[in-house]
């Protein structure tokens, strides 16, 4: 019986051997992997790195050229603006404008009724009224000429 048992223990003794074995085998197997994994998330991690690293820099770049373009965007604007201001600032205001026109209107209407007036008398008179007819036409063209050169002087003098 005792040889049964030593036979046994050295049975039990071989199998456990043999498990060792098999255990640091695979321990050896798995201490590879992990070492090849390791490696592999470190290479990513550092193509990761140069990847983003490229992407800020082409970032920093695209956003210097969108702020230069804003830059001479907002100075067109702001030139666009001050040329706006300067033209309402040369230009006459509506009321006196409309002011003018109703003066010159009313001249324009006070020589017509005039014109008439002396047509109406050249009408009833003969010989005596074509020099008056000619003296009321040259006043009244030489009152339209006035009108003209003030309104030409006008519009020089406000710009």
């Amino acid at each position: 019986m005792n040889a049964v048992i030593e036979s046994d223990r050295d049975e039990i003794r071989n199998s456990l051997d043999n498990l060792r074995l098999l255990i640091d085998e695979r321990d050896t197997q798995y201490k590879q992997q992990f070492a090849y994994q390791e490696k592999a998330v470190a290479t990513a991690l550092a193509a990761a790195e140069k990847a983003v690293t490229a992407a800020m820099a082409s970032s920093k770049e695209a956003i210097g050229k969108a702020e230069a373009a804003s830059e001479k965007r907002f100075e067109s604007i702001n030139e666009f603006r001050k040329t706006l201001s300067d033209q309402t600032q040369t230009f006459i205001p509506r009321i006196e404008a409309d002011m003018r026109y109703k003066s010159i209107d009313a001249t324009i209407s006070i020589l017509s009724q005039r014109v008439d007036a002396i047509n109406n008398k050249q009408i009833q008179g003969s010989g005596q009224l074509q020099g008056a007819q000619t003296l009321w036409t040259a006043l009244a063209g030489l009152a339209l000429l006035i009108i003209a050169i003030a309104s030409f002087a006008f519009n020089y003098i406000m710009k």
